[in-house]
């Protein structure tokens, strides 16, 4: 078994490191499998993947924004209790 970790630079996008390695972890195995027929039972796979706790708080954050715009735009109506001009402001 062998390990091999891989970083990311700082100010580099995980989200986008993650489906690269994912991409070409599938051609290397495919293409192991072809040059050596040995290598059959061999399997490359990925241990740890920070990119699903990313992608989860990306989604919850998109769900705060929207409900944090639809709570605004419901206390300006109630203050000026009128929905033409809310809908002007939101």
């Amino acid at each position: 078994m062998a390990y091999i970790p891989i970083y990311r630079q700082p100010g580099a996008n995980t989200l986008e490191i993650v489906d690269s390695i994912r991409a070409k972890l599938e051609r290397t195995n495919a293409r192991l499998r072809e040059v050596n027929p040995k290598a059959k039972d061999l399997v490359l796979s990925v241990v740890m993947d920070q990119s699903a706790t990313v992608r989860s708080t990306v989604k919850w954050l998109q769900i705060s924004a929207a409900l944090g715009a639809l709570l605004a735009g419901l206390v300006v109506l109630v203050f000026l209790r009128s929905l033409r001009l809310t809908f002007i402001i939101s």
